[in-house]
């Protein structure tokens, strides 16, 4: 025990207070807590997390937070330091926290936690934007962090920075200049990133790359910003970066980035190494053996992200370096990965490859191409393209299937105009093995893309011999494919040939006529107005007079084409005359003539040429072909409507006589003497009542008279919409011809017309449950149609009876409701009745068009989701630009957001840094009920509608900038009140 008043520590020291001490260490510039943390702090005034001392202490405690280690912590604390430097109007408070968050900012930015990048970003938005000219002396520490953060792979975070950026330095001038100034710094950074990542990502226990998180995003994040860096800088400034980018391409760790084990490292890699490619080529040069290499052999990369990228780095590689094949191993390394990149389909990456694989063969060598020897090149590229093509599966591949076969007839066409000896074998060897399988294979995959690109590829036939020999031989399949040497088994076979081969040769003999434009030179005059009389006459000329001529002669070559398609397709119906398969000669042979069939007349004409000329040309086609036909088909219980009908309309168009009609009608009455062929030609020939000669057989037959009395007898004296029924279908089928005749008025009355519509409803109604697309040839279902496309081709001037209207309705609900059943041919079928209306109105337009848009948005509540139903939409928006219009107009308002919800949009997106107002909103909340299901059901639609729109690549509107703004408006709106999405 001490005595009391003696001095108690060891060696008789003095001790001090706590407060003495403190403003001793504060009058030296040094923390009190600094003998604690084992060093001292080298700056006065500053302690060890960078925090000057003479600033408030509520703003240390906030920039104390963010030193923290905790995300949530952070977080709060950015949101308090905006809070600060909003309240504080000065900027001198905000000044001094610059240093430090200079110094945190390349921690903060490359954070694990994605909320926290975020926050960073925001809050350097709020200081960079008070700060500005005061941010130059930190500008070369921060900007190799900020291009870093505008790579950031958090979309909200990234776009903040790059906000930021174009604000502070605004106009591609001054982004060059502020990157420039800090050029040497940037390069220092990215290249010290590189070379840590990839050190940190090596795993060498199984001596593979591996990768991190956080090691990941930053690796991606420097390889995009040097991208970018390259793309702020001038052109003319890129060369003074050349020793650094050499000490980048010189360690050696930068061309093995691609052999990380990341999609995310890889796809950023083949994205930086494009643009060095395209924007240094001259530093790129002296790595081209490194560079060919990494693109050339990746070339049968399967991931949807990499593929697309390193087909772009391929053919840039082949525009910029002249002697890239001298570094490439053709035979080993690159051919048969091309191959085997062919045959599966590009891996699904059609889309992203299609537009290089015609660059590609046009710069292989020629050497190479020629070469059968050792090569075979164009044997094993084409099979291959072919394989690929065929072994696509399902209608969503569909664009894949077109957009590669157009891709293939690219091709064939390059090497047939420049690499082939022998054009005509060539073309042969390679288009008709695919047509025989279009022709017989019911599951082959090119059936509904083939006709089109085929008939673009014979467009671009140069030569008129080779497009004639070559459709000759193609005819000569034709004629092998149904008359094939032993006996016919499979009509479904022979059905599927006649049906494809029907649409291939339709397109082939309407093909689509294309013609450029070509205007005359501009030159400067100093006259207000110019003398067109001065203007020579070819200066608009659409076509060279040799074109005009090659087109001439493959006219006058298809007319004697379909002749002969016409005579294969009689002479088969008269050599299988017993057969099942009689009845698909006979429509092929119908729908080649019709009236529909361009050049039609001259291939009548062609097929009477061989015949006596002492009767006339209908009377020559009826006696040698028509007739023998309507025997056979009689025989075999056959239908009789389209020979018929194509009698009477060759009759009606040559004008014939009334003694020619007299002639053949009374022909055709004694060949088939049922009630049913006498109702059927009765009704034809009633089609052409105007014409005088089918007008005079109609009253000397009495044939007038009875269809009056018939027709009164069928409907009702009383002024109502019903009529008698049931209706035998040869009843309907003669009130349908009487309806649709060029004077009904003589034989109806405007009330019995009008019931004659509803009866076609009521009868369509009856028939709708149980109709399939064999039923589009029934007797019954065509003569509701002949009335209908009658009704629909004067839709002005019918379109005020509601018969009408229910009628329009009734086709557009059975077209849409046999969608969603996915009977496509019978939607269609029924699709191209109504588009009639659509396309003949001009009176009445608005309000077929609301008719129309009200249906469609009657089912989007049970078919927002239906692919099926939404191509529907584009495809008919897409030939009517008014149509669009409105449509689009109607469904901006169906989804629009009045203030009282677009406030609590805004809540939402600023709260999570998605929106970045440029002033403060006022905010006031009226939180109204509104339909959540209904809003949320249409928001949903007009988004798979528009992603639609881009993978089809048919767009609808040119300008939907508003429509997708008010979608995403939306979604938050739907964050907001917690609705799931």
């Amino acid at each position: 025990m001490s005595k009391r008043g003696t001095q108690r520590t060891r060696g008789n020291l003095k001790p001090t207070s706590s407060t003495k001490a403190t403003a001793t260490f504060l009058t030296h510039g040094i923390s009190p807590l600094a003998f604690f943390s084992g060093e001292l702090s080298i700056s006065n005034g500053v302690d060890e997390n960078n925090i000057d001392n003479d600033i408030d202490s509520d703003l240390r405690v906030i920039l104390r937070k963010l030193t923290k280690k905790d995300s949530t912590t952070k977080i709060r604390a950015f949101n308090e330091l905006r809070d600060y430097c909003d309240a504080n109007e000065s900027d001198d408070k905000i000044r001094v926290i610059l240093p430090f968050f200079v110094s945190h900012y390349r921690k903060w930015s490359t954070d694990s936690d994605q909320r926290v990048r975020d926050e960073c970003q925001s809050t350097f938005d709020t200081i960079g934007m008070r700060m500005k000219k005061n941010l130059s002396p930190h500008l070369k520490t921060i900007l190799p962090i900020w291009l870093m953060a505008q790579c950031d792979s958090y979309a909200p975070a990234a776009s903040k920075a790059k906000f930021l950026y174009t604000k502070l330095f605004n106009g591609q001038n001054k982004q060059a200049e502020a990157v420039y100034f800090a050029r040497n710094e940037i390069m220092s950074t990215l290249t010290d990133e590189i070379n840590q990542c990839s050190d940190v990502l090596k795993d060498r226990k199984e001596n593979e790359m591996e990768t991190d998180d956080a090691h990941e995003r930053r690796l991606t994040q420097v390889l995009l910003a040097l991208a970018l860096f390259l793309n702020y800088l001038e052109a003319n400034k890129r060369s003074d970066l050349t020793n650094h980018f050499k000490i980048i391409f010189d360690s050696g760790k930068f061309w093995k980035l691609d052999k990380i084990k990341s999609i995310q490292i890889q796809s950023s890699f083949y994205r930086c190494l494009y643009e060095l490619i395209n924007l240094i080529p001259d530093v790129i040069q002296e790595y081209k053996a490194k560079v060919i290499p990494l693109a050339f052999y990746s070339i049968n990369e399967t991931e949807p992200k990499l593929c697309p990228l390193i087909w772009d780095c391929l053919i840039l590689c082949l525009d910029t370096f002249d002697d890239c094949w001298s570094l490439v191993n053709y035979q080993k390394a690159f051919l048969p990965k091309l191959y085997a990149f062919l045959r599966h389909a590009c891996h699904g990456n059609v889309f992203g490859v299609k537009d290089c694989l015609l660059p590609l063969i046009e710069k292989i060598p020629k050497t190479v191409i020629d070469d059968n020897a050792n090569y075979h090149f164009i044997e094993n590229f084409f099979q291959s393209m072919e394989e690929g093509i065929l072994s696509i599966k399902g209608r969503q591949q569909m664009n894949n299937v077109s957009s590669l076969l157009k891709a293939y007839m690219d091709c064939l066409l390059y090497i047939l105009e420049s690499h082939s000896t022998d054009q005509l074998g060539f073309l042969n060897e390679r288009l008709l093995p695919l047509i025989r399988r279009l022709l017989t294979d019911k599951d082959c995959s090119i059936r509904s893309a083939f006709a089109r690109q085929y008939v673009h590829f014979l467009s671009s036939i140069q030569s008129f011999r080779l497009y004639s020999d070559h459709l000759n031989n193609v005819l000569s399949l034709f004629h092998k494919l149904i008359n094939p040497s032993s006996s016919i088994n499979e009509s479904n076979d022979l059905k599927y040939i006649f049906e494809q081969s029907a649409i291939l040769f339709e397109t082939i003999l309407s093909p689509p006529k294309l013609k450029n434009l070509r205007f005359a030179a501009t030159t400067t005059t100093t006259s207000s107005s110019t003398d067109l009389s001065s203007i020579d006459s070819t200066t608009f000329q659409t076509e060279d007079d040799d074109e005009l001529d090659n087109n001439n002669q493959k006219e006058i070559y298809l007319i004697q084409f379909a002749t002969d398609l016409c005579q294969y397709c009689f002479q088969f119906c008269i050599k299988y005359s017993d057969h099942s398969s009689f009845q698909h000669g006979l429509d092929l042979f119908t729908r080649l003539l019709n009236s529909s069939t361009s050049n039609n007349i001259e291939i009548i004409k062609k097929l009477t040429d061989a015949y006596d000329n002492t009767n006339t040309i209908p009377e020559i086609f009826y006696l040698n072909y028509a007739k023998p036909l309507m025997k056979i088909a009689i025989e075999q219980h056959c239908s009789l409507d389209h020979i018929v009908e194509l009698t009477i309309q060759i009759l009606n168009t040559f004008d014939s006589s009334e003694g020619v009609v007299e002639r053949v009608l009374a022909d055709l009455m004694q060949l088939e003497s049922s009630r049913r062929f006498y109702f059927l030609l009765a009704s034809i020939v009633c089609r052409y009542e105007s014409s005088p000669s089918f007008h005079t057989w109609l009253q000397e037959h009495g044939v007038l008279e009875e269809l009056l009395n018939m027709t009164a007898s069928v409907t009702k004296s009383s002024e109502n919409n019903d009529l008698n029924f049931p209706v035998s279908t040869e009843e309907f089928q003669l009130l349908s011809s009487l309806l649709c005749s060029s004077k009904p008025t003589q034989f109806l009355t405007s009330i019995q017309q009008e019931q004659i519509v509803y009866l076609a409803c009521r009868l369509l109604e009856q028939q709708t449950p149980t109709l399939n697309e064999s039923d589009i040839h029934n007797d019954l279902i065509q003569s509701i149609d002949h009335v209908a496309k009658h009704l629909f081709q004067n839709i002005d001037k019918t379109y005020d009876n509601q018969s009408t209207k229910n009628l329009f309705q009734l086709y557009l609900h059975n077209d849409i409701n046999n969608l969603i059943r996915k009977n496509v041919t019978l939607s269609l079928h029924q699709r191209s009745i109504w588009l009639i209306a659509l396309k003949q109105s001009n009176i009445i337009q608005n309000n077929i068009y609301n008719q129309l848009i009200n249906i469609i948005l009657s089912y989007i509540s049970t078919q927002s989701d239906n692919d099926l139903f939404i191509d529907m939409i584009i495809s008919i928006c897409q030939d009517e630009i008014l149509l669009s219009k409105k449509f689009y107009d109607i469904l901006f308002q169906r989804i629009y957001l009045n203030d009282n919800f677009i406030y609590e949009s805004w809540i939402y997106g600023i709260y999570h840094g998605w929106l970045l107002p440029d002033q403060t909103i006022d905010i006031k909340i009226e939180n109204k009920k509104f339909s959540e299901y209904e809003r949320l059901i249409d928001v949903q639609f007009i988004c798979l509608l528009i992603i639609r729109q881009y993978e089809l690549n048919s767009y609808i509107w040119l300008n939907n900038n508003d429509l997708i703004k008010n979608l995403i408006l939306n979604y938050y709106l739907f964050q907001y009140r917690c609705i799931n999405t």
